[in-house]
């Protein structure tokens, strides 16, 4: 987009609503959002960005005490650290993680 090369940072841009994906609005067990299950692809902030990732839930989010969910632990598709073969696994906190759309489910996409 020309205007983000220029350096615009106030531009705007629409999308059709079923082509945005909802984040959770609360942690809260009793919202009702789904907390994905272990082998689960989703889409998640990768920490210390706020860029989505496609990623791979290693343990679902916990219960607190609180009656709210905790962090995922995830695995970052090609999320490799220098001179290792072995894919970290990641803390992320519940609201930051959501199913991965359909055309994403496919383990050759890219």
């Amino acid at each position: 987009d020309e205007a983000l090369q220029a350096g615009d940072e106030h531009s705007t841009y629409l999308v059709k609503r079923d082509a945005a994906v909802s984040l959770p609005r609360s942690n809260e067990v009793k919202a009702g959002y789904p907390n994905h299950q272990p082998g689960s692809l989703v889409l998640a902030v990768y920490p210390g960005t706020t860029v989505f990732y496609r990623a791979t839930v290693v343990a679902a989010a916990r219960k607190t005490k609180g009656g709210a969910y905790g962090e995922y632990q995830l695995e970052f598709d090609d999320d490799t650290e220098e001179g290792s073969t072995e894919i970290p696994k990641r803390t992320v906190p519940f609201r930051h993680v959501v199913a991965a759309p359909s055309f994403m489910q496919h383990a050759n996409y890219r």
